[in-house]
């Protein structure tokens, strides 16, 4: 319990006023199905306000599905942050008001058996978690049923990412700074407790990476998770987190381990973990969080030949 109170203590550096926070609490108490609704107004609005964050899903998906025509990109980017409004009003509304009920009535977990046995004998496991739309109820789900870990960053200063980080320890945990020592990292994971890896972000030059293709474009990938599965030996369990065919509902979908992984080669590992994330993406390709800028790092020149990875974005 004490890492809930150190998080909670990291929550006070931004705390929303009284009036956002009973607007918060009044919103909560809706209908999932309706959250669902207003969440993807929600994210309607968001598609035509934040036109950083809608600039980085167009460069991506221009990127990532060349052979779309302009109207198909805009279609499937509109749809994409309607995704997102939904899955973070619904988010706010299950793990807010009536938490333990809601999870488990609108987060299904789906072929969980091997997880599940894993962890009951203790033996180390990582989920890997790409960023789909699902993913913070994943993570909730899980906590409220075994002890899980996660890299824990501050939110940034706003209600909306507040009221997400506020709840996503609420029933314990482990929370790893991301800029904390792996040795932390690899004392948790080999007591037996999974640990949950979001592996799909571009982190900067300075971080120890290489260059995998994914969607056929070089992506600076990091080489981390190579590393903790062959210090801790831990099996690695991918989890695909998304809309279910019910408004406000969400499986998650735990995958069979990745085979012969980790091996010694850190180019093939990454090319592995971004062929199975892309396989993936292209099957819900409107749920991937298409809003970071994935292509920004770039060892020479950006994807087109002219501009380097952060002017794509520009």
């Amino acid at each position: 319990m004490s890492d809930q109170k150190d998080t909670c203590k990291n929550n006070k550096v931004y705390r929303p006023n009284v009036i956002g926070r009973l607007l918060l609490l009044m919103v909560v108490r809706l209908p999932v199905p309706l959250l669902s609704v207003i969440g993807q107004g929600f994210g309607l609005l968001f598609y035509f306000l934040d036109y950083r964050r809608t600039n980085y899903a167009r460069v991506n998906l221009k990127i990532c599905f060349p052979e779309l025509s302009d109207k198909a990109r805009k279609k499937l980017l509109i749809k994409h942050f309607k995704n997102l409004g939904q899955s973070l009003f619904c988010t706010l509304g299950i793990t807010w008001f009536k938490p333990r009920k809601r999870l488990v009535k609108y987060v299904n977990f789906i072929n969980m058996e091997t997880l599940e046995n894993e962890i009951k004998n203790k033996n180390p496991v990582i989920i890997l978690a790409p960023h789909f739309v699902g993913l913070e109820l994943a993570l909730s789900r899980l906590a409220m049923t075994f002890i899980v870990a996660g890299m824990y960053r501050p939110p940034r200063k706003n209600i909306l990412h507040w009221a997400v980080d506020y709840k996503r320890r609420q029933f314990g945990g482990v929370p790893i700074e991301s800029d904390s020592y792996l040795k932390k990292l690899i004392r948790v994971i080999r007591s037996g407790t999974p640990f949950f890896y979001l592996p799909d972000l571009d982190q900067g030059r300075y971080v120890q990476h290489v260059y995998a293709p994914f969607f056929g474009h070089p992506a600076a990938t990091i080489t981390a998770l190579n590393r903790i599965a062959a210090m801790t030996r831990a099996k690695v369990i991918p989890c695909i987190a998304c809309k279910a065919s019910k408004p406000g509902y969400y499986d998650v979908t735990f995958l069979p381990p990745l085979e012969n992984f980790p091996t010694k080669d850190l180019l093939a590992d990454a090319v592995l973990m971004n062929r199975f994330v892309e396989e993936h993406v292209r099957k819900r390709p409107a749920e991937y969080f298409w809003i970071h800028r994935r292509f920004k790092t770039q060892e020479v020149q950006n994807v087109s030949g002219e501009k380097s990875g952060r002017e794509l974005y520009k």
